[in-house]
């Protein structure tokens, strides 16, 4: 369904795979098949009240949560980015995982135009500019990609300390070694062999209360 966000169940362990992994051809149709079973379809609301559990005893303050959603479609990585935009606020930063492809743009672009109230706003990649800066009516917003980073000291050029008391979305943040920021929320999206426009996003970081529910 279009515009939706599921959650993988529990599957046959012998049908488990790791990126990167070519499913033998005499499986995988079989293997697909098992996959769309077990797919649990959410609609935006039920995105809005699920609830992601802590893994420590630390206090309910310190307390951060996990959790990995399965994105069927450009439309749903879109649905994130919006659900991760309502939860935006000045000293936040977003930090931006994975490969070419792997849907980074899309969701930043669904982030940044919920954020901005503008579902037309141009939203170009900042990879040559490396930082590109929004006024939103929630407070500026910074969007960095450093793929072409020479490494964390040029970010004090750019005025890294200054950026980080706005809202701060990071694409590649693996270049930001020592200054990446304790309290950002992480985001790593891979995109699922052989289905396309499907992805898994990996969240962490941020308070369980913090997250889309």
């Amino acid at each position: 369904m279009s515009g939706t966000i599921r959650r993988p169940r529990k599957r046959d362990n012998s049908l488990s795979f790791t990126p990167g992994h070519r499913i033998p051809k005499k499986r995988h149709s079989g293997y697909m098949r098992v996959i769309r079973a077990c797919l649990l379809t959410l609609d935006e609301a039920s995105v809005r009240r699920m609830s992601l559990t802590p893994s420590s005893s630390l206090p309910a303050s310190s307390l951060s949560a996990s959790s990995t959603l399965l994105l069927a479609d450009q439309a749903a990585t879109e649905a994130l980015g919006r659900h991760i935009a309502d939860a935006l606020r000045p000293g936040d930063a977003v930090l931006l995982e994975g490969s070419l492809g792997a849907g980074k743009s899309t969701l930043v672009r669904a982030l940044l135009r919920h954020l901005a109230d503008d579902p037309a706003l141009d939203v170009p990649s900042p990879t040559y500019t490396l930082v590109q800066s929004y006024n939103t009516p929630r407070g500026a917003v910074a969007h960095l990609d450093l793929w072409r980073l020479d490494g964390p000291d040029a970010l004090h050029e750019l005025g890294w300390d200054a950026l980080l008391k706005d809202i701060v979305i990071v694409e590649w943040p693996d270049r930001l070694e020592d200054l990446r920021p304790d309290q950002a929320l992480t985001i790593r999206l891979e995109a699922l062999p052989d289905n396309d426009g499907a992805r898994h996003a990996h969240l962490s970081g941020w308070p369980a209360e913090r997250l889309p529910r």
